[in-house]
Parts: C-alpha cells; sequence; structure tokens
C-alpha cells in the first residue's frame, strides 16, 4: 500500500500532472513468438479480434483461464519477423505454460527475452510535446495499443501508446544494450522530465483508475468484472474463456465491478465488504491522492452495491474497520 508522498515524490508527483514524467519499467515481462500459426493461436486463446493483425500492428487483449478469469492484459505487438507479447511483470512464465497447454500440432514457439528488453513509460499532459521535443513526432494519432518504431537518444524504441494517465501514456521498449544511453538521456533532460519512484507511480495508476495483475487482474476476477471490455471482441467466434464471457454478457450476470472509493483513512488491500450472509467486495488498491486530499482505492463490489455516493464499511482479518464512499472512475482525468 502506497504511503503519502514526501517532499521529493510531491514535486515528481507535480510533474507527472502538470506537465510530464517517467517511469523506469524494466520489470516488464516479453515473450517472444514465432511460427506461422502464431496468429491464428492468439486469436483463438485471447478476448480481443487479432485476425487483421499486420506487421506493424499493435493491440491490447487478455488471456484469460477457461472459466475466464484473468492470466494477464497483453500488448500484442507484431513485427515482420515474430510477435512480442509484452506483459506484466512476472506474467511470463504463466503465459507460456498456457502457450504450451493449448499448441498441439501448430508451428507455434515462444520465447522468454524479459532479460533482453528494457523499457520505460513516459506519461502526462505534455507527454506528446515531449516526444516531439525527442524526435518522435504524431504519438497524438496512435490509438491505444498501437506501436510503431522510433529512436530515442540514438537507440532504437518501440513506442506503444497506452490507456490514460495525466492524460497520455506511452511505453517505450528497447533492448538491454541501450539501456545505458536511453537511461542516460532521460536523466539529462531530468528537470524537463524527471523520473517518478514506484511510490508515486501507484498514486497516479489507481488515480486513473488502471488495474494491475496481482491486484485488480487475478485469477479472482473476469475481464468484464475488471472493466476491460474493450479488449473484448463479442463477435470473433470461440476462444478459451468466450462461452463465459458471453453468457455473463448476454444474460447481464456480472456481479461484481472494479469501482473506486474514498476514505479518511488508509484501507489495507484485502479489507472486505459483507452483508448479512456473504462477502460482497474487497479492496485490492490504495493510495493518498495529492490532488484530492484523500485515500482513494480501488477494488470489487457487488453491482447491486455500487451505487456513486453510497457509503460503506470494509473490514480487515484483525478487526479493523474502515468507512468508504463510492466514487465514479477514473479519480482524476
Amino acid at each position: 500500500m502506497s504511503k503519502m508522498l514526501d517532499g521529493s515524490q510531491s514535486e515528481q508527483y507535480s510533474a507527472a500532472k502538470s506537465s510530464a514524467a517517467w517511469f523506469d519499467y524494466s520489470s516488464i515481462d516479453v515473450l517472444a513468438c514465432r511460427g506461422i500459426d502464431g496468429p491464428g493461436l492468439l486469436q483463438r486463446l485471447t478476448t480481443n479480434d487479432l485476425s487483421d493483425l499486420q506487421p506493424g500492428d499493435g493491440r491490447y487483449t487478455v488471456l484469460l483461464t477457461e472459466k475466464a478469469r484473468i492470466i494477464d492484459v497483453v500488448n500484442v505487438v507484431r513485427r515482420e519477423q515474430d510477435i512480442l507479447l509484452l506483459m506484466s511483470p512476472g506474467a511470463a512464465a504463466p503465459a507460456r505454460s498456457w502457450f504450451t497447454k493449448y499448441t498441439i500440432m501448430e508451428d507455434f514457439r515462444t520465447r522468454d527475452v524479459s532479460s533482453d528488453w528494457r523499457a520505460l513509460r513516459l506519461f502526462g499532459p505534455h507527454a506528446v510535446q515531449r516526444l516531439g521535443e525527442l524526435g518522435i513526432a504524431g504519438a497524438d494519432d496512435m490509438p491505444v495499443g498501437a506501436w510503431r518504431s522510433a529512436e530515442l537518444f540514438g537507440a532504437p524504441v518501440l513506442l506503444v501508446k497506452q490507456a490514460p494517465m495525466c492524460e497520455f501514456s506511452f511505453l517505450l521498449c528497447f533492448a538491454e544494450e541501450h539501456a545505458e544511453a536511453v537511461f542516460g538521456g532521460m536523466r539529462v533532460i531530468s528537470a524537463q522530465v524527471p523520473q517518478v519512484d514506484e511510490d508515486v507511480f501507484e498514486v497516479l495508476r489507481i488515480e486513473a483508475g488502471l488495474g494491475q495483475r496481482g491486484s485488480e487482474w487475478t485469477d479472482a476476477f473476469n475481464p468484464l468484472e475488471a472493466g476491460l471490455v474493450q479488449y473484448i471482441s463479442f463477435s470473433k467466434g470461440c476462444y478459451i474463456g468466450q462461452e463465459v464471457i458471453a453468457r455473463l454478457d448476454s444474460y447481464n450476470k456480472v456481479k461484481q465491478r472494479l469501482i473506486g472509493f474514498t476514505s479518511e483513512a488508509a484501507v489495507p488491500p484485502g479489507a472486505s465488504f459483507s452483508d448479512e450472509t456473504r462477502l460482497t467486495g474487497v479492496i485490492t488498491s490504495t493510495a493518498f491522492s495529492p490532488e484530492l486530499n484523500s485515500w482513494i482505492s480501488l477494488g470489487y463490489l457487488r453491482s447491486q452495491y455500487a451505487s456513486y455516493g453510497a457509503r460503506h464499511r470494509a473490514q480487515t482479518d484483525d478487526g479493523g474497520t474502515y468507512e468508504l464512499e463510492v466514487v465514479k472512475l477514473p479519480f482524476v482525468h
């Protein structure tokens, strides 16, 4: 759980909110996929429609269990020679096992190349402008999930448009051999684009209402509950978990949803809600928002209780109780 930001962290936060900042995301996992059956297999194993994905295209999709629970949210980057799957930290190993389980006669091979890649995330209302100043123009016209080749401080990079955080957000991936040049260059311009630490990034992520693996994206939840409907195709046909997703959608059976909460105190992740007979929700992430001057949390709550403005009490295993109010996501734009 994030703590309240100190003085230097507050400066990082202010820069991200008012201009642009960056975060070292070298913990990213990357799978390289090869084989002529790769596109077809990914089409059958993930939620989004990838049938028209050509070299140079990119798209977000979700990898699910048979019961439609989330394994990870994946950015598919199709290149001429292979397909890169940009994944959450720690997701590569379970994803490879999952692909192996469903690869029978197909020509499809995966290799964990996470150690070969480094990455940073650049975000803020002036992120597009800062990219332009660094020689990368036209980033504002990219749809979410799309990628393009670019150059940063003399190093080749993959630029990927991400879901909004502080208005604009981009992922820049580059080979390990170029890490010194890229990170060194970013630190040279730190007066204009400062680096934020993990605590600050967590505040910004939660403010934007964005889930992450291990918190909001786990095998306890499905993508409809997690607010990932934009990464689901309801017309492409069968994929692993599709029957469950179709049934939940057709019969309006999504029982719980990812929502936002505000509170006067820090609510530990894992604190749960209940009515007279059952658990009705759980807190997944918490941080203090300087902009809202309030503690904010992401969590899941049964739909019948998730009215904006409703107040609920959460409890922890050690007997702690917390009062929270349901609010609309994102907390801030």
